[in-house]
Protein backbone atom coordinates (compact mmCIF):
# COMPACT_ATOMS: atom_id res chain seq x y z
CA UNK A 1 0.00 0.00 0.00
CA UNK A 2 1.15 3.50 -0.69
CA UNK A 3 0.24 6.81 0.86
CA UNK A 4 0.76 9.78 -1.40
CA UNK A 5 0.16 13.38 -0.32
CA UNK A 6 -2.19 15.11 -0.34
CA UNK A 7 -4.91 12.81 0.98
CA UNK A 8 -8.42 13.59 2.13
CA UNK A 9 -9.15 10.41 3.97
CA UNK A 10 -6.43 9.86 6.55
CA UNK A 11 -6.53 6.15 5.64
CA UNK A 12 -3.73 4.28 3.98
CA UNK A 13 -4.21 4.55 0.22
CA UNK A 14 -3.91 1.21 -1.54
CA UNK A 15 -4.64 2.56 -5.01
CA UNK A 16 -1.12 1.94 -6.26
CA UNK A 17 -0.17 -1.61 -7.08
CA UNK A 18 2.84 -3.30 -5.56
CA UNK A 19 6.22 -4.31 -6.81
CA UNK A 20 6.28 -7.77 -5.25
CA UNK A 21 5.91 -10.70 -7.62
CA UNK A 22 2.60 -11.97 -6.21
CA UNK A 23 0.79 -8.75 -7.11
CA UNK A 24 0.64 -6.48 -10.20
CA UNK A 25 3.79 -4.57 -11.01
CA UNK A 26 4.23 -1.12 -9.56
CA UNK A 27 2.57 1.75 -11.38
CA UNK A 28 5.59 4.02 -10.85
CA UNK A 29 6.20 5.91 -14.07
CA UNK A 30 9.75 5.62 -15.33
CA UNK A 31 10.82 7.99 -18.07
CA UNK A 32 14.27 6.57 -18.72
CA UNK A 33 14.93 3.35 -20.61
CA UNK A 34 16.88 1.78 -17.79
CA UNK A 35 19.28 2.41 -14.93
CA UNK A 36 23.02 2.30 -14.80
CA UNK A 37 24.19 -1.33 -14.67
CA UNK A 38 25.55 -0.92 -11.16
CA UNK A 39 22.06 -0.32 -9.77
CA UNK A 40 20.77 -3.66 -11.00
CA UNK A 41 23.97 -5.49 -10.12
CA UNK A 42 24.02 -4.16 -6.57
CA UNK A 43 20.31 -4.69 -6.11
CA UNK A 44 20.29 -8.25 -7.43
CA UNK A 45 23.17 -9.07 -5.09
CA UNK A 46 21.01 -7.91 -2.17
CA UNK A 47 18.05 -9.98 -3.34
CA UNK A 48 20.20 -13.05 -3.99
CA UNK A 49 21.73 -12.95 -0.53
CA UNK A 50 18.34 -12.55 1.14
CA UNK A 51 16.87 -15.40 -0.91
CA UNK A 52 19.75 -17.71 -0.01
CA UNK A 53 19.41 -16.98 3.69
CA UNK A 54 15.64 -17.45 3.67
CA UNK A 55 15.88 -20.66 1.63
CA UNK A 56 18.33 -22.00 4.20
CA UNK A 57 15.79 -21.38 6.96
CA UNK A 58 17.50 -18.24 8.24
CA UNK A 59 14.37 -16.13 7.91
CA UNK A 60 15.37 -13.43 10.36
CA UNK A 61 18.73 -12.94 8.68
CA UNK A 62 17.11 -12.92 5.25
CA UNK A 63 14.54 -10.24 6.09
CA UNK A 64 17.19 -8.14 7.80
CA UNK A 65 19.42 -8.50 4.74
CA UNK A 66 16.58 -7.22 2.58
CA UNK A 67 15.84 -4.28 4.88
CA UNK A 68 19.43 -3.13 5.31
CA UNK A 69 20.55 -3.93 1.77
CA UNK A 70 17.65 -2.23 0.01
CA UNK A 71 17.86 0.77 2.34
CA UNK A 72 21.52 1.14 1.46
CA UNK A 73 20.77 0.84 -2.24
CA UNK A 74 17.98 3.41 -2.10
CA UNK A 75 20.17 5.81 -0.13
CA UNK A 76 23.07 5.37 -2.54
CA UNK A 77 20.88 6.36 -5.46
CA UNK A 78 18.82 8.96 -3.63
CA UNK A 79 19.63 11.55 -6.27
CA UNK A 80 18.58 9.17 -9.05
CA UNK A 81 15.09 8.09 -8.01
CA UNK A 82 14.32 6.84 -11.53
CA UNK A 83 17.01 4.20 -11.08
CA UNK A 84 15.46 3.00 -7.82
CA UNK A 85 11.99 3.07 -9.38
CA UNK A 86 13.20 1.04 -12.35
CA UNK A 87 14.77 -1.55 -10.06
CA UNK A 88 11.64 -1.79 -7.87
CA UNK A 89 9.33 -2.09 -10.88
CA UNK A 90 11.27 -4.29 -13.26
CA UNK A 91 13.72 -6.37 -11.23
CA UNK A 92 12.22 -7.12 -7.83
CA UNK A 93 8.91 -8.63 -9.06
CA UNK A 94 10.69 -11.30 -11.11
CA UNK A 95 13.18 -12.30 -8.43
CA UNK A 96 12.53 -15.56 -6.49
CA UNK A 97 12.57 -13.68 -3.18
CA UNK A 98 9.31 -11.99 -4.22
CA UNK A 99 7.67 -15.37 -4.66
CA UNK A 100 8.83 -16.39 -1.18
CA UNK A 101 7.16 -13.32 0.27
CA UNK A 102 3.86 -14.22 -1.39
CA UNK A 103 3.34 -16.48 1.65
CA UNK A 104 4.04 -13.61 4.04
CA UNK A 105 0.84 -12.36 5.76
CA UNK A 106 2.19 -8.82 5.97
CA UNK A 107 2.69 -8.75 2.20
CA UNK A 108 -0.66 -10.42 1.54
CA UNK A 109 -2.48 -8.01 3.86
CA UNK A 110 -0.74 -5.00 2.32
CA UNK A 111 -2.05 -5.91 -1.11
CA UNK A 112 -5.53 -7.00 -0.11
CA UNK A 113 -8.57 -4.93 -0.96
CA UNK A 114 -9.26 -4.46 2.75
CA UNK A 115 -7.67 -1.18 3.80
CA UNK A 116 -7.57 -2.28 7.43
CA UNK A 117 -6.00 -5.70 6.81
CA UNK A 118 -2.40 -4.56 7.10
CA UNK A 119 -2.97 -2.62 10.31
CA UNK A 120 -5.07 -5.44 11.78
CA UNK A 121 -2.11 -7.75 11.26
CA UNK A 122 0.49 -5.30 12.52
CA UNK A 123 -1.45 -4.36 15.64
CA UNK A 124 -3.25 -7.55 16.57
CA UNK A 125 -1.59 -10.29 14.48
CA UNK A 126 -4.84 -11.09 12.68
CA UNK A 127 -3.41 -13.00 9.70
CA UNK A 128 -5.27 -13.38 6.41
CA UNK A 129 -7.29 -16.58 6.17
CA UNK A 130 -5.30 -19.53 4.83
CA UNK A 131 -1.87 -18.29 5.95
CA UNK A 132 0.61 -21.16 5.63
CA UNK A 133 3.16 -22.30 8.21
CA UNK A 134 5.85 -20.71 6.06
CA UNK A 135 3.83 -17.51 6.09
CA UNK A 136 3.59 -17.55 9.87
CA UNK A 137 7.39 -17.75 10.08
CA UNK A 138 7.82 -14.93 7.58
CA UNK A 139 5.15 -12.83 9.27
CA UNK A 140 6.91 -13.08 12.60
CA UNK A 141 9.71 -11.07 10.97
CA UNK A 142 7.87 -8.70 8.63
CA UNK A 143 5.33 -7.80 11.32
CA UNK A 144 8.28 -6.49 13.32
CA UNK A 145 9.92 -4.20 10.81
CA UNK A 146 10.78 -0.82 12.37
CA UNK A 147 7.66 1.08 11.31
CA UNK A 148 5.37 -1.73 12.46
CA UNK A 149 7.01 -1.87 15.89
CA UNK A 150 6.81 1.89 16.11
CA UNK A 151 3.10 1.89 15.32
CA UNK A 152 2.41 -0.51 18.17
CA UNK A 153 4.47 1.65 20.51
CA UNK A 154 2.59 4.69 19.21
CA UNK A 155 -0.71 2.97 20.00
CA UNK A 156 0.37 2.45 23.62
CA UNK A 157 1.48 6.06 24.01
CA UNK A 158 -1.75 7.41 22.56
CA UNK A 159 -3.77 5.17 24.87
CA UNK A 160 -1.84 6.56 27.86
CA UNK A 161 -2.54 10.13 26.76
CA UNK A 162 -6.26 9.33 26.63
CA UNK A 163 -6.14 7.71 30.06
CA UNK A 164 -4.52 10.85 31.48
CA UNK A 165 -7.64 12.83 30.53
CA UNK A 166 -10.14 10.53 32.29
CA UNK A 167 -9.83 12.13 35.78
CA UNK A 168 -10.69 15.58 34.40
CA UNK A 169 -14.13 16.97 35.10
CA UNK A 170 -16.22 16.65 31.92
CA UNK A 171 -13.27 14.92 30.25
CA UNK A 172 -13.22 15.27 26.48
CA UNK A 173 -11.15 13.79 23.66
CA UNK A 174 -11.35 14.30 19.89
CA UNK A 175 -9.68 11.80 17.55
CA UNK A 176 -9.30 12.89 13.93
CA UNK A 177 -8.93 10.17 11.30
CA UNK A 178 -9.49 7.47 13.90
CA UNK A 179 -9.75 4.52 11.52
CA UNK A 180 -10.37 1.43 13.64
CA UNK A 181 -9.33 3.40 16.74
CA UNK A 182 -6.65 0.86 17.69
CA UNK A 183 -5.40 2.89 20.67
CA UNK A 184 -8.92 3.12 22.09
CA UNK A 185 -9.11 -0.66 22.25
CA UNK A 186 -6.18 -0.77 24.70
CA UNK A 187 -7.18 2.30 26.72
CA UNK A 188 -8.94 1.45 30.01
CA UNK A 189 -10.47 4.92 30.02
CA UNK A 190 -12.13 4.19 26.69
CA UNK A 191 -13.12 0.57 27.23
CA UNK A 192 -14.58 1.37 30.67
CA UNK A 193 -16.47 4.42 29.44
CA UNK A 194 -14.52 6.88 31.62
CA UNK A 195 -14.22 9.63 28.98
CA UNK A 196 -17.31 11.83 29.25
CA UNK A 197 -17.11 13.27 25.73
CA UNK A 198 -15.29 11.05 23.24
CA UNK A 199 -15.63 12.06 19.59
CA UNK A 200 -13.96 10.14 16.77
CA UNK A 201 -13.98 11.15 13.13
CA UNK A 202 -13.13 9.25 9.97
CA UNK A 203 -14.31 9.23 6.37
CA UNK A 204 -15.29 5.54 6.56
CA UNK A 205 -18.80 5.38 7.97
CA UNK A 206 -18.81 1.57 8.18
CA UNK A 207 -15.64 1.51 10.27
CA UNK A 208 -17.06 4.12 12.62
CA UNK A 209 -20.35 2.27 12.94
CA UNK A 210 -18.50 -0.89 13.98
CA UNK A 211 -16.73 0.92 16.83
CA UNK A 212 -19.83 1.17 18.98
CA UNK A 213 -20.41 -2.57 18.77
CA UNK A 214 -16.74 -3.37 19.35
CA UNK A 215 -16.44 -0.97 22.31
CA UNK A 216 -19.87 -1.30 23.96
CA UNK A 217 -18.99 0.54 27.20
CA UNK A 218 -17.26 3.44 25.53
CA UNK A 219 -19.32 6.59 25.20
CA UNK A 220 -18.34 7.28 21.61
CA UNK A 221 -19.83 9.86 19.30
CA UNK A 222 -18.82 9.16 15.71
CA UNK A 223 -18.66 11.77 12.95
CA UNK A 224 -18.13 10.82 9.32
CA UNK A 225 -15.95 13.49 7.73
CA UNK A 226 -13.02 13.74 5.36
CA UNK A 227 -10.01 15.86 6.17
CA UNK A 228 -11.12 18.35 3.54
CA UNK A 229 -14.45 18.82 5.29
CA UNK A 230 -12.73 19.36 8.63
CA UNK A 231 -10.24 21.85 7.19
CA UNK A 232 -13.12 23.77 5.62
CA UNK A 233 -14.59 24.07 9.13
CA UNK A 234 -17.93 22.92 7.84
CA UNK A 235 -18.13 20.97 11.09
CA UNK A 236 -17.14 22.86 14.24
CA UNK A 237 -15.50 21.23 17.26
CA UNK A 238 -14.26 23.02 20.36
CA UNK A 239 -13.40 22.83 24.07
CA UNK A 240 -11.63 19.45 24.13
CA UNK A 241 -8.99 18.41 26.66
CA UNK A 242 -7.08 16.44 24.03
CA UNK A 243 -7.14 16.50 20.24
CA UNK A 244 -4.94 14.24 18.15
CA UNK A 245 -4.74 12.44 14.81
CA UNK A 246 -3.18 8.97 15.14
CA UNK A 247 -1.88 8.62 11.58
CA UNK A 248 -2.78 11.61 9.42
CA UNK A 249 0.54 13.43 9.71
CA UNK A 250 2.26 10.40 8.16
CA UNK A 251 0.30 11.09 4.99
CA UNK A 252 0.03 14.87 4.62
CA UNK A 253 2.22 17.36 2.83
CA UNK A 254 3.54 20.29 4.87
CA UNK A 255 0.80 22.71 3.87
CA UNK A 256 -2.05 20.42 4.88
CA UNK A 257 -0.18 19.26 7.97
CA UNK A 258 0.24 22.87 9.16
CA UNK A 259 -3.42 23.59 8.52
CA UNK A 260 -4.43 20.50 10.46
CA UNK A 261 -2.19 21.41 13.43
CA UNK A 262 -3.70 24.90 13.57
CA UNK A 263 -7.23 23.49 13.28
CA UNK A 264 -6.59 21.03 16.10
CA UNK A 265 -5.30 23.79 18.38
CA UNK A 266 -8.44 25.83 17.78
CA UNK A 267 -10.46 22.89 19.12
CA UNK A 268 -8.89 22.64 22.59
CA UNK A 269 -9.98 24.45 25.73
CA UNK A 270 -7.56 26.45 27.90
CA UNK A 271 -5.33 23.96 29.67
CA UNK A 272 -6.02 21.39 26.95
CA UNK A 273 -3.50 20.10 24.45
CA UNK A 274 -3.00 18.87 20.94
CA UNK A 275 -0.78 15.91 20.18
CA UNK A 276 1.00 15.65 16.85
CA UNK A 277 2.54 12.29 15.99
CA UNK A 278 4.55 11.48 12.89
CA UNK A 279 6.98 8.83 11.73
CA UNK A 280 10.59 9.95 11.74
CA UNK A 281 12.31 10.89 8.50
CA UNK A 282 14.99 8.26 9.08
CA UNK A 283 13.11 4.96 8.99
CA UNK A 284 15.49 2.14 8.05
CA UNK A 285 12.79 -0.01 6.44
CA UNK A 286 11.59 2.55 3.87
CA UNK A 287 13.02 0.78 0.82
CA UNK A 288 11.68 -2.62 1.93
CA UNK A 289 8.17 -1.23 2.46
CA UNK A 290 8.18 0.60 -0.86
CA UNK A 291 9.45 -2.42 -2.76
CA UNK A 292 7.42 -5.24 -1.23
CA UNK A 293 4.48 -3.65 0.60
CA UNK A 294 3.88 -0.59 -1.61
CA UNK A 295 3.60 1.30 1.67
CA UNK A 296 5.28 4.64 2.19
CA UNK A 297 4.88 7.40 4.74
CA UNK A 298 5.93 11.03 4.94
CA UNK A 299 8.44 11.15 7.76
CA UNK A 300 9.46 14.26 9.69
CA UNK A 301 12.21 15.07 12.13
CA UNK A 302 11.35 16.44 15.55
CA UNK A 303 12.24 19.94 14.33
CA UNK A 304 10.05 19.57 11.25
CA UNK A 305 7.13 18.36 13.36
CA UNK A 306 7.49 21.29 15.77
CA UNK A 307 7.61 23.64 12.77
CA UNK A 308 4.09 22.58 11.83
CA UNK A 309 2.88 24.49 14.89
CA UNK A 310 4.54 27.79 13.95
CA UNK A 311 1.24 29.24 12.73
CA UNK A 312 -0.37 28.89 16.15
CA UNK A 313 -0.54 32.30 17.92
CA UNK A 314 2.40 32.34 20.31
CA UNK A 315 0.49 34.15 23.07
CA UNK A 316 -1.88 31.17 23.30
CA UNK A 317 0.83 28.53 23.60
CA UNK A 318 1.74 27.15 26.99
CA UNK A 319 3.97 24.16 27.57
CA UNK A 320 5.43 22.29 24.59
CA UNK A 321 6.68 18.72 24.98
CA UNK A 322 8.71 16.84 22.38
CA UNK A 323 9.51 13.15 22.69
CA UNK A 324 9.82 9.89 20.75
CA UNK A 325 8.52 6.37 21.03
CA UNK A 326 10.71 3.71 22.62
CA UNK A 327 12.32 2.86 19.28
CA UNK A 328 12.90 6.43 18.14
CA UNK A 329 10.84 5.93 14.98
CA UNK A 330 7.79 8.08 15.86
CA UNK A 331 8.04 11.69 17.01
CA UNK A 332 5.49 13.35 19.30
CA UNK A 333 4.82 17.04 19.92
CA UNK A 334 2.35 18.13 22.60
CA UNK A 335 1.24 21.75 22.61
CA UNK A 336 -0.82 23.02 25.56
CA UNK A 337 -3.18 25.98 25.30
CA UNK A 338 -2.86 28.72 27.92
Amino acid sequence: MQTVPPTESGDIDDSASAAAGCVPHSTIEVEQTGPQPSVVEMGVAVLDRAYTLMSDGRTTDGIQALISGLNGLRSAFDAMRDDWAYFAQNVIPDHPVSKLLCDDPTTVAAHSRDENALLDYIYDEIAPEGTSNTGIVLGAETRNIPLARSLRSRRSILAKRIDEIAPNKDSSVLVIGAGRFYEGRVSPAVTNGDIDDLVVTDEDAKTLAALKAELPKARIETVTATLRILLSRTIEFNSFDLVYAPALFDKLNDLEARRLAELMFSMVRPGGRILLVNATDALPDTAFREAFLDWSVIGRSEADLVALTNGIPEHLVGQVRVYRDEYGFSNFVEVYRK
